[in-house]
Parts: structure tokens; C-alpha cells; sequence
């Protein structure tokens, strides 16, 4: 047994360094001490992490976030008259240009129809057969109601054929000229229109129908003109449907060119509102409001808390609260 013990230490130091083995037996008769960390490098993160989460908790609270209705735009002149054919023919001359002034019942085009002028000369044969026919014998009640037919047929020609001379229905500028010489027209067409000389604009937005409990009037309308960015116009509700309209029932308070440019998907709520004046700004240059031109409009409906948006669950359970 006495002869294990020094192999074994014999054994240890040829294990270890002589160096070791004295740095261990020193460090057995010292004291150990506990590792100590100081806080104060960690105090400014803790208070920057405290400080962001304060403020991102109260922006969820307090921040809100608006909704908006949006819809297409249109710019409509007042004391502004559209004239369309009442018959079809083809356009035979123009007796105005725009920008003329013209009073009322001046000639502003003539139509030609040549199916009227064969009519009516059909029907001024017919009559002078059966006027030589009444004259010959008074007393035929057959010719004379033929002749009395006839007349009222020659009548309704020449309406017609008066119809296709339009005359201007009140004095004003001509606006617009919409037909050319050579083309063909049917009843309801645009021909031109008339202006007065002091206009006021006007802007017809139509916005979806399930917004109309959230529209007051005097709330305020931002128009963006198309090919205008940015270049926002701000008005205020004059006046507003209490009616929901259809597309087909929408056409009817379109001007004539701007309706084939709109199209709605859902049924509609139509507002109005006046411009301040007759020109706009846009990239520091003046331009002048034209009857028909189009936009974006928008107006905001309502407004939520951002926590309610994030989480709609809130909603509910602040309308708990609440009741």
C-alpha cells in the first residue's frame, strides 16, 4: 500500500506542468469572490426601451386613423344651355363659331334631309292632283277628305324640315361646337352649346351610395383634376341627393361627353359643391375650368383610434363600455 502512494504522485506530476501544480496549491489556501456586474451600463438602454414603448402604447391609443369615400369628379359651367338635334339628318351648315356672341333666334346650324324634301314633294303632287279634283266636283266628300289627309301630311314636313334649322333658344357665347358639315345626326345628339357671360362652377362628385348616412352638408370635398397632380381644389357640400341612383339613372345628370368616361360598378350618391373661381393653379401656371372635364374626389367620412384599426376586437369592447 505504501508503494501505491508514491507512484501515484509520481504519476500526477508527470501529468502536470511543475508550474501548475504550484499555482494550484497557492490558490487552495486564498479565498474565492463572487463575480459582481454593475447596472449602470444597462440604465440608459432600460430607460430608451421604456421611453419608445410609453410612446409607441400612446400613439396606438391616441393616434387616429381617417377614412375616406372616393369617386369620380365632374366640372359642369352653370347658365349653361345644351342644344341637340330633335330629328335625324345630316348636317348641311355651321353659322357660328365659338366664341361668337349670338341673340336669340339667330340661325346657328341647318340640317338637310332628303327623304323630308322627297316626301314633300310627293305630297305637293298628290295635293294638286286632288285639288283639280275638288274643283271639278265640289260635292265629292272622297276628295275632299283626300286633300284635307294630305295637307295635314304637307304640315308635319314642313315641321320637320323647320326643325332642321336650329335656331339659337336664348342669347349667349357659343361654347362648344360639337357636329362638322357632311355628318350624319340622330334625335338627341349634341350639336353646340350656349354660355352666359358671367358663369359660376360647379363640380357634380359621385360617391358610393353606402356613404350617404356619413355625408353632411358643409363637409369639405378635395378635387384632384385629372392630368393635374397635387394640384388639390377644396370645396364645400352645397347640396347632396338623399336618393341612391344606378348607373342608368346617373347618365341623366352627366354632361353628354362626360358620360361615356364614367363608369360606377355599385349604385351612387351624387353631391355638389361650388369653386371659389373660374381658374386653378398647377405648377405655378393659372388654367381655366372647362364644362365637362373630370377628376378624383374624396372627402373624409369618418375617423378610428389606431389600436381599433390594428385590433378591431377593441372596437367592441369599447362599445361595451360605453353602453
Amino acid at each position: 500500500m505504501n508503494d501505491e502512494k508514491p507512484q501515484s504522485k509520481m504519476k500526477t506530476q508527470e501529468l502536470f506542468r511543475q508550474g501548475a501544480l504550484d499555482h494550484h496549491r497557492e490558490q487552495r489556501h486564498g479565498s474565492a469572490d463572487v463575480l459582481h456586474l454593475s447596472d449602470k451600463p444597462l440604465r440608459p438602454l432600460f430607460f430608451a426601451l421604456s421611453l419608445t414603448f410609453s410612446a409607441g402604447l400612446a400613439y396606438l391609443v391616441m393616434g387616429r386613423v381617417d377614412h375616406y369615400a372616393e369617386g369620380p369628379a365632374v366640372v359642369q359651367i352653370s347658365d349653361r344651355t345644351e342644344i341637340t338635334a330633335v330629328v335625324e339628318g345630316v348636317v348641311q351648315s355651321i353659322h357660328v363659331v365659338p366664341g361668337q356672341a349670338v341673340c336669340e333666334g339667330q340661325l346657328l346650324a341647318s340640317f338637310r334631309s332628303d327623304i323630308d324634301l322627297a316626301e314633300l314633294e310627293r305630297t305637293d303632287l298628290a295635293l294638286s292632283k286632288e285639288l283639280v279634283g275638288m274643283l271639278r266636283d265640289p260635292s265629292n266628300n272622297t276628295v275632299r277628305n283626300a286633300f284635307a289627309s294630305l295637307h295635314t301630311e304637307r304640315q308635319y314636313i314642313l315641321r320637320r324640315l323647320r326643325n332642321r334649322a336650329i335656331l339659337a333658344p336664348r342669347g349667349g357665347i357659343v361654347s362648344d361646337v360639337s357636329i362638322r358639315p357632311g355628318q350624319s345626326v340622330s334625335p338627341g345628339d349634341g350639336i353646340l352649346a350656349l354660355a352666359g357671360s358671367v358663369s359660376q362652377v360647379t363640380v357634380l362628385v359621385v360617391l358610393p351610395g353606402r356613404y350617404r348616412p356619413q355625408i353632411e352638408r358643409g363637409m369639405e370635398i378635395r378635387i384632384e383634376l385629372a392630368g393635374y397632380r397635387h394640384a388639390y381644389q377644396r370645396l364645400k357640400v352645397d347640396y347632396l341627393t338623399d336618393e341612391i341612383i344606378g348607373d342608368a339613372a346617373l347618365r341623366r345628370y352627366l354632361p353628354t361627353k362626360a358620360a361615356d368616361t364614367i363608369a360606377v360598378s355599385e349604385p351612387v350618391v351624387l353631391l355638389h359643391g361650388t369653386l371659389p373661381g373660374e381658374t386653378f393653379h398647377a405648377d405655378g401656371v393659372s388654367y381655366r375650368y372647362y364644362h365637362g372635364m373630370v377628376g378624383k374626389a374624396s372627402t373624409r367620412v369618418r375617423s378610428e383610434s389606431l389600436l381599433v384599426t390594428l385590433v378591431p376586437a377593441f372596437k367592441y369592447l369599447f362599445e361595451a363600455s360605453d353602453d
